[in-house]
């Protein structure tokens, strides 16, 4: 969606803010979110018993993604 901020974006799937922030925190060891593209796709997987994310892919570029998945100690593993 243009013009929406990442955080927006996993609003909208009702993901809680404390999600979203420790989402945010993984990623950003990999990447800039403030310089998302339009173009870019991103796949994710929630568990809606607790509105939780399971996976997440965040592509990058044509060839690149980054694979997060939820870890038994809550947190998010990058594969």
């Amino acid at each position: 969606m243009e013009g929406e901020t990442f955080d927006n974006i996993l609003k909208n799937y009702f993901i809680d803010k404390k999600e979203i922030q420790k989402l945010k925190k993984k990623l950003s060891e990999k990447i800039n979110l403030n310089k998302l593209n339009t173009d870019q796709k991103i796949y994710l997987t929630i568990d809606q018993a607790n509105n939780e994310i399971k996976n997440f892919i965040l592509q990058i570029s044509n060839k690149e993604k980054i694979y997060l998945t939820r870890n038994e100690e809550n947190d998010f593993n990058q594969e």
